[in-house]
Order: C-alpha cells, then sequence, then structure tokens
C-alpha cells in the first residue's frame, strides 16, 4: 500500500501531515450539542473505551458503572446516530456515534453530528490518531477520570476527504478489519480447543492413568465406572486432613493482626495455582490468625458465589510462601501425607469438569453455595502415591507443552490486534491511499455454517467497532 502523493504539514506531533485535498474542521462546526430529558422509559445506554456506545443492562452489577437511580427523568435522550460522549474518559476514547435511540447519564455530552458521512466520521475519530486530541483537552482531576473541556473539545481539528473517498475508506476498512477479526476468531477458536485438550489431559490421567495398557476394572464411582486394576476406591474426605471455611475479616488497621487475604478473584485457573500480583490485606481475629493460616499446598475451592457459566466448586493449589488466609467465599483443604496435593487438586478439578458439583448445590438469593463437605464424601479412585507423582509430572509436562502454543498464538492475536488499529489509524488520516484498491461488494463476513452464525454477529459487530 503506497501513501498518496500530496501532504500538508499539520502543527500536530502525533499526526503531522494529511493529505493536501483534505479539508479540515474544528468539531464546533461538526457538533450540535443536544440535550433532551424526560424520557426515563427509553433504553439506557452507555460508553466504554472498546465498543463506544452500548446498551447498558440495568442488572449487571459487575461491570464498572456509576450507580442508576430509580428516576431517569434526568437522564438525556440520545438518537441513533448522534455523537455521546463520556466527559471524564474521553481522554481514553470513550465516545461514539450511538447505533439507537436511548437514554445516557446525564454527565454525558450529546451532539447532533453535521457531516454527511457520519460512518468514516465514526471510524476516524474513534481512531488512536484522534483519542490524543481528547487527552489534550481533558484535565485530570482523580485517577482514571479527567474532565473534558468542552471549549477546547469544539476547537479539536478533523480531517474530512472528499465523499467519493470517505466512503472508499469505509468500504476498505470494513473489508480488511472483518479479515482480520475472523482470523482473530479463528486462532482464539485454537486456544479454546488447547484449553480444553488440558482438561482432556487432566481427565484421562485420573480416571485411567497414563499407561495406555493398564488392565481396567468395574468400580462404583458415578463419574468413572473403569479403573485400573491396582487402583483404590475411597471417599475424598478420607484423603484429606480437614477443611475450613476462610474469613473475611475487618477492614486493614496496620497492626500485628493484619494479613494477606487470598479472594477467588486471585485464583489463576487455567493454571491451577494463584496469580502472581499484590493482594488484598484485611485484620483478623486472633483465633482466625491461628486457626485459619494456609500452609503451602492446601487447596482452595469457590464454595460461594459463581455464575451460569462458572458455577462454584473451581479449585487451585496454594503454592504461596506468604502468611496469608482466605476470604469466607473460599474453603480451603488439607491433604493427608498419604496424596500428592497436587494429584488431588487435579482430581478435584476433573470431578467439576464433568459438573459433579452440581449435585451439592444450595442456590440462594442468585448465589450459588457449594456443599463442601458433602462433595467431599464422594468417592474416587486413588492409585499408589508413586504412581499419583507420575501423573502429576505428566500432566505438568503436558501443560507446559500446551502453554508454550497457547502463548505463541495469544502473541500472534496481540500483533494481529496492534495491525488492526494501525491499519485504520493509517486509512482514516491518509497516511495509507486506498481511493484504487478493489473492494469486494460485500462488506460483512458470510459463514456458510449456521453453528457459526453467532461467530458472524458477533465479527460483524467489530468491524462497526472502529478502531479498539
Amino acid at each position: 500500500m503506497k501513501p498518496y502523493e500530496k501532504y500538508k504539514s499539520t502543527s500536530i506531533p502525533w499526526l503531522p501531515q494529511v493529505p493536501e485535498h483534505w479539508h479540515e474542521q474544528p468539531l464546533r462546526r461538526l457538533l450540535q450539542p443536544v440535550s433532551i430529558k424526560n424520557r426515563p422509559e427509553m433504553t439506557l445506554l452507555s460508553v466504554e473505551r472498546e465498543r463506544g456506545v452500548i446498551i447498558r443492562d440495568r442488572e449487571d452489577t459487575k461491570s464498572n458503572h456509576n450507580f442508576i437511580p430509580d428516576d431517569l427523568s434526568g437522564y438525556k435522550f440520545v438518537q441513533k446516530d448522534q455523537f455521546v460522549i463520556n466527559k471524564m474518559k474521553a481522554w481514553q476514547g470513550s465516545y461514539g456515534l450511538s447505533p439507537i435511540d436511548g437514554i445516557v447519564s446525564p454527565a454525558y455530552f450529546v451532539f447532533d453530528l453535521l457531516i454527511e458521512d457520519k460512518t468514516f466520521f465514526s471510524k476516524a475519530i474513534r481512531s488512536k490518531s484522534y483519542v490524543p486530541f481528547f487527552t489534550s483537552a481533558s484535565d485530570g482531576i482523580r485517577v482514571g477520570q479527567w474532565d473534558l473541556d468542552m471549549d477546547r473539545m469544539k476547537n479539536i481539528l478533523f480531517y474530512i476527504p472528499p465523499i467519493s473517498e470517505s466512503k472508499q475508506i469505509t468500504r476498505y476498512l470494513n473489508w480488511k478489519v472483518s479479515q482480520i477479526v475472523r482470523l482473530i476468531k479463528s486462532k482464539q477458536k485454537q486456544i479454546k480447543l488447547l484449553e480444553e485438550q488440558k482438561r482432556a489431559v487432566i481427565n484421562n490421567a485420573v480416571t485411567r492413568g497414563i499407561n495406555p495398557d493398564v488392565e481396567l476394572k468395574e468400580s462404583d464411582v458415578t463419574w468413572n465406572k473403569m479403573i485400573p486394576l491396582d487402583w483404590q476406591v475411597e471417599r475424598i474426605i478420607n484423603n484429606i486432613s480437614f477443611h475450613k471455611s476462610g474469613a473475611w475479616g475487618s477492614n486493614s488497621k496496620n497492626d500485628e493482626y493484619d494479613a494477606t487475604c487470598i479472594r477467588v478473584a486471585d485464583f489463576d485457573f487455567k493454571h491451577h495455582r494463584i496469580l502472581d500480583k499484590e493482594y488484598t490485606i484485611r485484620n483478623y481475629t486472633q483465633t482466625e490468625l491461628s486457626e485459619k493460616v494456609l500452609h503451602i499446598n492446601d487447596l482452595l475451592i469457590e464454595k460461594s458465589g459463581g455464575g451460569e457459566k462458572q458455577p462454584v466448586g473451581r479449585v487451585v493449589l496454594y503454592d504461596k510462601d506468604i502468611f496469608a488466609l482466605c476470604a469466607n467465599f473460599i474453603d480451603f483443604i488439607r491433604p493427608q501425607h498419604t496424596v500428592n496435593p497436587k494429584y488431588l487438586e487435579y482430581l478435584l478439578s476433573a470431578m467439576y469438569y464433568v459438573g459433579i458439583n452440581y449435585y451439592y448445590f444450595n442456590q440462594t438469593t442468585g448465589i450459588q453455595n457449594l456443599n463442601v463437605k458433602g462433595y467431599l464424601r464422594e468417592k474416587a479412585a486413588f492409585p499408589l502415591i508413586e504412581e499419583q507423582n507420575e501423573i502429576v509430572n505428566y500432566i505438568d509436562k503436558k501443560f507446559m507443552e500446551l502453554d508454550v502454543t497457547i502463548d505463541a498464538i495469544k502473541q500472534e492475536i496481540a500483533l494481529l490486534q496492534e495491525y488492526k488499529i494501525s491499519l485504520i489509524s493509517n486509512v482514516v488520516t491518509g497516511q495509507i491511499d486506498v481511493r484504487h484498491i478493489a473492494v469486494p461488494e460485500t462488506e460483512s463476513i458470510i459463514i456458510e455454517d449456521e453453528e457459526d452464525e453467532e461467530e458472524e454477529r458477533i465479527i460483524n459487530e467489530e468491524v462497526d467497532a472502529d478502531a479498539y
């Protein structure tokens, strides 16, 4: 791809030149402020950096949104294709065209867009070349929030190509970005399959061992009817010293009763361990500190919380040499010395993957609670400790091999994401000339397999999500 033949200079450090024939307009000539209220029945919208204007889930309490009041009459009415800015996060790129009619926070700015090619405006203004304009027009007031100054924002210059050229740019980007997004989705599917392969490795190893020629016998384990001949069926609880609930404690007081608190948010479920990060500090009673301190090789099982896609029962190995307790939504399990703790963790993970945890749910007020005592009374097949050690080493080795492949694919995805962002930015600012590039008639991804209809919808949404 080639640049334009002639450019003109700008005084903008991050955008030093634009095509000579493009004209510039300050945003004050392209944006007309609008403030219509008293439409509380309309769809509630929000603005995010990555996706622009989106429908806001009124029931979602986990997203990083402000509180939703009961009375929405003060919220601003937004029409389709109006431009909306989250003025506290515009410096991050939290703005965009609304895809539907709705209402937004009264703290947002809403504008009519006075430009013929609104699609080009959307792609350009949300590109990485224009976000710095909004950063420079904002003043920091606290961490994560800078207040956008309306007057300075109105002086931001926007560079506009001829209408036929802007439409060609839009067609080209829809085509190229859809290709990149489909390739990214394909690689994400590869990662998903590799993660599923990890589960298969665990399941096969803790149910049949690692010798493919081993002789099998019938068992009364509900989820594992055929086991190696020399394995013994026992209740899991017979292989642990005890299990106890964690404690949340109180706010840190910076005294001798402060301790690290491991939460479910600190679990690295994909690697069956605790994340390396800054942990929460809580204050505990003397009794809690004497009875609930974690030991290396304890197992931590999520017993409360969860959800439809990630039900409770997930387990990790505590592998940190840190004076710590675990939070009250967690039970810690201390294995006996006659069992390899990591083998027991893999065994409990295999049970989770096949859904044995579902039989021990007590769900109240939307929160799943796992009956850990009952769960640990489930039967499982145990080899001798020597074979447990071999199985753990086998699983760990397979995981290392799979993780190398997964990390390589993730790096490829990161490069594709960077390329997509740079391509959009270079095209919408005229650093690349796409006027004479032939673009196929269809601008969307057509996927023949009916099972991939949802993927097609996601891809086309991402094509329209512009720069991010």
